[in-house]
Order: structure tokens, then sequence, then C-alpha cells
């Protein structure tokens, strides 16, 4: 029986009833409570636009280093949850939109609808900004003439005017650089909301996500949509609107210019005209090129997640340097890739910053070689609408970049998020008779894409450009890179081949009752489970459950928090309740040897905790949860013998009394205490009913407690727990124990005193991070000017453009 893919659903392996619930700000947006009230919320329009209103944090960091409690709270309307809600629901709109139109929906397009107001006025004010800055020249323009005529004796023009020209040139200015502010502020602040929503919708998409989608979007790749792909688009919303307001600009300018040096003009113009385009095209045929560094960077993340995932076997057989060569292959690809880019950006932003001086310079020889005289009134206005164009055509460059990477993160998202879902969770019938009702469904896995696809989708030498060699890219290696490095299981299911793994399965669980799965291994009791909680998909058959269900997986999910944020997990703390599941658990012990008991925070993964300790948590978190129903894939297993009897009979047989619980175990002592046993049997149910009834029949279930479980007569190998349930009006379980004789009393476990699964090692509560704090170190500056002696080019390329900008001055002068 073929067992789920080892990267199962992060979500599946919590509550399945909740995995459309927003887990979003888990860990996010954790901060402390004594965080201030954003004054932003009642602040004024020109507190909004001066930004006073964050003159009170500025004054406690002046005095003393700001605290996480000094921050202010996030305002409501910005918080990870409604920002990632308002993308989802304009992309959902979107792709009912495309589905009408019988096209392939575009996440630009909801992104563009996402779109706040706020941005859209910032784009106004810059359009605005910009045309009130080529105003400028023409002041001056009037400023010189009026210097002039004041030094002429035949004119005597009125001070007041002079004035005026000086107070209008000081009130554009500021106007243009408020305007600009509002622009920038604005940009800042949608590209860091678009982030935050991109991130957040991409994290709900991995809880919804099929088993074939996770394995066509390994965690490395995930990883790098959640990071460096939405930092991208983060970074294109500033100088998208560049793209429209320089051109225009361009063409302002040129009239102005005509206006001031006549045809003259043209010169410069056609200059701009000519090279502007080819910086288009050269950064445009660059998008191929990112895309194929992006499928590097993720092959690459994707190795060093396995890598690292597997270090402890790399290390004992000694694989470091065949591991690092493969891994250095994948990076020196991905950099011939990155450095084709970086040496054409280079190339274009070298020609932006210049080209303004060579225009300025063309167009003024032909304007004093056809006879004008080059008067002051003429030459700074001019001089000052040149200038006026270094800037734009020197961002243009870096806002084509940022908009052709934006597009290739774009298309990467769109693509994740179009990914397959999983099949819905089948809906909650109160009423039903049972608990789970499973009638003559068949189950399978997602099946794996084939290996020659995946290899076929990475770049190839051939697709690099003709300046970048081919014998420096290892083309092999990379399509054997993309395979995992440690394991490949189930790498010979077909594309188009759809398995069956579980078959004609007719389950009634009936309520508040304990069921046992049993099975040799790699029969489907695992998968069973999975089919349960909506993690297989179904080809044919019904589920329906009868009430809530929660799920502990046989690899527990442990989060970066504290012990009680583990097992709350976003749920309200019922004291009695929580200190009861801990009991339960037999967590008490463990709470006793951590420093800061249930608040001591547990590292990622659990990595200071033991098996036992995490397989705890897990189950403590699904008991806590309190739903109807609670499935548990071999909780027993990774806990020593006496703490398994003690979670058996406290938490499972008493805690979960009055629930329905369902259990896969290999733990076959435990048979006789269970209400209703299923054998599975090569995916499919080979028997099932109560304990004594299967032992009678000696069938498939009678043949595997001789194999594993020893000759059971109806005696039980355990202290019993008979559960007896009161229907009294308080609700209450009375629970009694009776003790059974034992055929074998070596079967009686003993409870020690100590346990192997604790940590050898203290768990200390996390450290916090260090920060540097005052101003930087002579040191820095020391090693910072050393590193740069070594190389001269480092020095060499900041003086010569200080040389450039020097002599252009020097030359308008």
């Amino acid at each position: 029986m073929t067992q789920p893919p080892s990267n199962t659903p992060l979500l599946s392996q919590l509550e399945p009833n909740d995995r459309t619930r927003d887990y979003g700000s888990c860990g996010a947006e954790r901060t402390n409570e004594a965080t201030s009230t954003n004054p932003e919320a009642t602040a004024s329009v020109f507190s909004k636009i001066m930004l006073s209103w964050m003159d009170p944090i500025f004054k406690v960091g002046y005095r003393r280093q700001l605290q996480e409690s000094d921050l202010f709270e996030m305002l409501p309307q910005r918080k990870a949850a409604v920002l990632g809600q308002r993308l989802n629901d304009c992309w959902d709109q979107e792709r009912r939109k495309a589905a009408a139109k019988g096209r392939n929906p575009s996440l630009l397009r909801a992104m563009v609808q996402f779109g706040l107001p706020m941005y859209w006025f910032g784009q106004i004010c810059l359009l605005v900004s910009d045309n009130i800055s080529r105003l400028v020249p023409f002041i001056l323009l009037w400023i010189i003439k009026y210097l002039k005529d004041v030094q002429d004796e035949s004119s005597s023009p009125s001070s007041w005017y002079g004035y005026g020209l000086a107070i209008i040139l000081l009130v554009t200015c500021m106007v243009q650089t408020q305007l600009s502010l509002i622009w920038v502020i604005s940009s800042i602040k949608t590209a860091a909301l678009l982030r935050t929503a991109l991130v957040h919708m991409i994290f709900q998409k991995t809880t919804t996500m099929s088993s074939k989608a996770r394995l066509e979007h390994s965690d490395g790749a995930i990883f790098n949509l959640m990071s460096t792909d939405t930092t991208r688009i983060e970074n294109c919303p500033a100088g998208l609107m560049l793209l429209v307001t320089v051109p225009l600009a361009v063409l302002v300018t040129v009239v102005m210019l005509y206006y001031l040096i006549g045809p003259s003009a043209l010169v410069g113009t056609f200059v701009l005209m000519v090279v502007n385009p080819l910086q288009a095209w050269s950064l445009a045929k660059c998008t191929p090129i990112r895309a194929q560094a992006s499928k590097l960077t993720d092959t690459r993340v994707r190795m060093t997640t396995e890598i690292l995932q597997g270090i402890k076997v790399i290390k004992f057989f000694a694989f470091e340097p065949s591991f690092l060569k493969k891994l250095s292959e994948v990076r020196f690809s991905e950099l011939k890739f990155v450095s084709y880019l970086l040496q054409v950006r280079s190339f274009i932003y070298s020609t932006s910053s210049s080209l303004p001086v060579f225009a300025s310079a063309l167009s003024f020889v032909l304007y004093s070689a056809l006879g004008n005289k080059l008067e002051p009134e003429i030459v700074f206005p001019a001089l000052a609408l040149f200038t006026g164009l270094r800037i734009p055509l020197l961002v243009l460059p870096y806002c084509y970049s940022e908009a052709t990477d934006a597009w290739v993160s774009t298309k990467r998202i769109e693509k994740f998020l179009l990914s397959l879902d999983s099949q819905p969770l089948p809906p909650i019938d109160k009423d039903h008779k049972y608990a789970l009702s499973i009638q003559h469904a068949d189950f399978y896995w997602d099946q794996m894409p084939s290996t020659d696809a995946s290899a076929s989708s990475m770049p190839t030498p051939s697709s690099l450009p003709s300046s970048v060699s081919e014998s420096d890219t290892p083309g092999d290696s990379i399509n054997e890179e993309q395979r995992p490095l440690l394991s490949d299981q189930n790498s010979n299911i077909a594309e188009d081949e759809v398995k069956t793994f579980l078959r004609d399965i007719n389950l009634d669980i009936p309520r508040g009752s304990l069921t046992a799965i049993v099975g040799a291994v790699g029969n489907g009791k695992s998968s069973l489970l999975q089919a349960m909680v909506g993690n297989m998909m179904m080809s044919q058959g019904e589920i329906i459950r009868g009430g809530s269900i929660s799920y502990a997986s046989q690899a527990p999910w442990i989060q970066n928090a504290t012990v009680r944020d583990n097992i709350l997990f976003d749920t309200p703390l019922d004291e009695d309740r929580y200190w009861r599941v801990i009991k339960a658990c037999s967590l008490e012990k463990d709470l006793e040897n951590l420093p800061f008991g249930d608040k001591t925070e547990i590292g990622e993964r659990g990595i200071n905790l033991s098996g036992g300790q995490k397989a705890r948590l897990s189950l403590a978190r699904s008991v806590y949860y309190n739903a109807e129903t609670v499935i548990m894939d071999d909780p027993l297993s990774a806990v020593d013998a006496h703490v398994g009897k003690r979670l058996w009979e406290d938490c499972i047989l008493h805690e979960l009394a009055s629930k329905t619980r369902i259990i896969a175990t290999h733990q076959l002592h435990v048979l006789p205490d269970v209400d209703y046993v299923i054998c599975m049997k090569h995916g499919h149910v080979a028997e099932h009913g109560t304990f004594q009834d299967l032992m009678a029949k000696q069938g498939s279930f009678y043949t595997l407690m001789k194999q594993y479980g020893g000759h059971h007569d109806g005696k039980s190998t355990v202290k019993k727990r008979t559960v007896k349930r009161s229907r009294s009006s308080a609700g209450k379980v009375q629970v009694t124990d009776e003790t059974e004789e034992s055929d074998d009393d070596s079967t009686v476990l003993q409870e020690s005193e100590e346990s192997s699964d604790e940590p050898t090692l203290p768990i200390s509560q996390m450290t916090e991070e260090e920060r540097a704090t005052g101003a930087i170190s002579r040191e820095v500056y020391r090693e910072w000017a050393i590193q740069l002696a070594r190389d001269h080019l480092f020095i060499l390329c900041p003086a010569s453009r200080g040389c450039r900008v020097s002599a252009s001055k020097a030359w308008s002068s």
C-alpha cells in the first residue's frame, strides 16, 4: 500500500474542519498587548501629508532605544487577514469573469482592482508634480530677464515684480516637492499592503492545495513565492506610473525646448527617441532570462532544503563534498543568468545617466552653429530642462527592470494560485445517525508528475544568450538536480495514471464509540484516516460527517510559539479544560521541567522537544479543540510504554470518553478496550466488528493478532478501564477500573519514574535576537575601507563617475 507523500498538507495535519480558517496571522502579527493606539486613525489630512502623527514615536526613539511595545497598534484595515481577503475576493471575481468570457484569469487584473484609492491619488499627485516642475525653467527665464532689465539703465522694472517671481518660484518648488512626497508615501504603503495580501493569499492557498499540486510546488518554491517574488512585486508600484509620466515629461520638455532654441532641440530629442526604445527592447529581452533564473533559484532552494532535512545522513556517510558539488553547479548556473542580467542593466543605466548631457551638448552646438547667440535667458532654462530629464531617464530603466521582474513574478504566483485544490470537505449533518459514514467509496492519491516533464521544464544552456558560454553551464546536471536528492518515491507513476489506493470502503462509525484501525504496514491505515479528513481524492462514493473533526497526525506540526499557544492554536482559553488536557496528555511533568512552564517558547519545528513530547503536544491540541470526532494516527508509537499506557487510559479512554474516537495503531494489546476494530488489508476493509467477534471468526484479524499480537482467548493483557456512559441530565461520564486476569504477566507494563523520551538538555526560553545600538563603529568603516582597497575597480568606478559629473557641470558653466 502506497503511503501519502512526505509533504502532507500543513494544516491537514491539524483540524480538518478548520482548513478554511484564517491562520495567516499565526505568529506573524503576534505583538505585545501593551501597544498604544495608532494615532494615524485620528490624524488630520495635514498631519497625514506631513507625517506629523509619527512625531511621538520619533521623540521616544530620540530619548531611548525603541522596543516592540513602543510600536503603534496595527490599523484593522491593514491586517493581513483583511487585506488577504480583499485580494482573494478580487481574484475570485476575476476568475468568474474569465470563465464567463472563456479566457485565462489574470492576477494582474485582480491586483489592479485591489489597488487602493490612496495609490491612485498618489499617481495623480505625481502627474501634477511633473507638470509643475516644467514651469520652473520658465520662471527662471523670467527672473533672468528681470535681472537683465534691472542692469539696463533704460528700463526700471518694479522690485515687487522680482519679489513676486521669487515667491512664485519658492511656492512652485514647495508644492512640487510635497506632491512628490505624497506620491512616494502612497506608493510605498500600497506596495507593502499588496505584498502582505499576496503573502496571505499564498499561505491560504497552501491549506487547500491538492496532493498533486503540492508535488508540483515544493516547499522551497512556495517559500520563494512568498519572499522573493512578492518582494519583486512590492518594488514595482513606486515606479509603475513613471513608465507613463516619464515619456510624457520628455514630450513636454521637447515642446518647451523647441520654444526656447527652435529646431536645434530636435537633435537632442532624436537621441532620446532612438536610445530609449532600444533600452526598453533590451530589458524586454531580459524577461525570459529572469524566468529561467527564477526556475534555477527554485531548484537551488529545494536542494538546500532537502540537504538540510537529510543532514544527519549526509554527515554520517560523509557525503558533504558530493552534495556541495551538486548544489554549487546549480548555483553557478543561476549566477550565469543573473550575471547576464546585471551586465545588460548596468550598460543601460550608464547610458541613461549620460544621455541628457550628450543631448544638451548636441543641441547647443547646433544652435550656435546656426548663428544664434547663447544668451543667459536661453542657456539656463534650456539647461534646466535638459537637467530635469536626467533623473527621469535614469529612473526609467529601473522602472522597466522592476516591471519586468514583477511581471515574471506575477505569472509565477498566478500559476501557483491556479493549481488544483483538494476536494471540498463533505458537509456536516448534525442529525445523521453516525459520527462518520463512508459508503461505496474509492480513494486515491494525486499522481506524481513524471520525471521527464520536470526535467524538460528546466532551463538549458541553449536558452542562454549567445554571450554566455555554454560550457559554463552544466546542462545535464541541472536536469538531474530537478529530482529530489535524498528520495524519489512513486516516480514510476505515469502522469495520466490514476491508481485507486482504497477500494470499496463501507464504514459506519457510531457516535461516542472507540474504533481502532489495524493492519500490517503499508495496507492503508493512515490512508484511510487521510481519506476521512479529506486529504485523499474520492473517485466515487459518499462521505457524511456527523460533527466536527480534529486530527492528530503521526508527524506532529509544531509552531515556533509557546507551549500554550501550540495547544490553544488561536482558540479561546478555558482554564479548567486546558489543565485537564495537560494532565490527560501526560504533560504535567514536562511543564515542571520547563523553566517557564507552558509559557516556554518552542523552537522551529519543535527543535527543543523530544519526539514523545511533540506527539503529546499535538495530541493535546487535538483534544483541547473539543471536536465531536477525534482522529488519531498512531499516537502511542512515539512515546515510552508506560507513558503510552497513561495516554491510553487517561486521555483516550477517560478524557475523550464522550467523543467519537478513531485511532490507527500498531499497539495490538489495547484492542480489547475498543468498541470496534477495522482490519485493513491491501487497501480495503478486510473485516470490521468487535474484538471478540473478529477473534471468533478467525479471519484476517485473527491471523494478524496471532502473528504480531500473540494469541488471545478473550482475556485482556492490560488493565482494562471500562467506560460507562451516564445518560443523566448532567451528562457526566462514569469511569470504573476492572482488573482482568492475564495469561502473560510479563506483558503487564510497570510504570517507571524516568522517561527516556525526555530531552537530554534543559529547554530554555527563546532568547531575544541581539540588536546593535548606537552609531556605526569605526571598525566597520575601517574594515570597509580595507576591503575596498583590495579591488581597485571599486575605487575607480565612483571616481570616474565623479569626474564625469564634474566635467559636465564645468562644460555647462
